[in-house]
């Protein structure tokens, strides 16, 4: 081999360095992008169970809610229901008593 031919080997050799330091940089620059989306998506994660747990707690202050509405609904009714019967009640006997008063 003539002094040309190691010329050109050492040539090729520099550029396939060089090359492949250029795809080691753009790994490097993969693997920081790679760890800031895996730290960003622990981040986001978190934010999502924080939210997650504060919309299952206020479905249980709303179950809460509805379950003293009906209950207070029910019960009124039952208020409603018992002063209608007692109005009835006082009007029968009113009327009966005036009827004895008066005979």
């Amino acid at each position: 081999m003539d002094e040309n031919s190691f010329s050109q080997l050492k040539t090729s050799i520099a550029k396939l360095k060089r090359e492949r330091d250029e795809v080691m940089a753009e790994l490097m620059k993969e693997r920081q992008q790679l760890a800031y989306l895996d730290k960003e998506m622990n981040r986001v994660r978190v934010e999502v169970d924080y939210h997650n747990s504060n919309v299952r707690e206020y479905e249980k202050y709303i179950g809460d809610y509805n379950r003293v509405i009906e209950e207070s609904e029910r019960t009124y009714g039952k208020i409603v229901d018992s002063t209608a019967k007692l109005i009835d009640a006082l009007e029968s006997e009113s009327a009966s008593l005036k009827d004895r008063v008066k005979r």
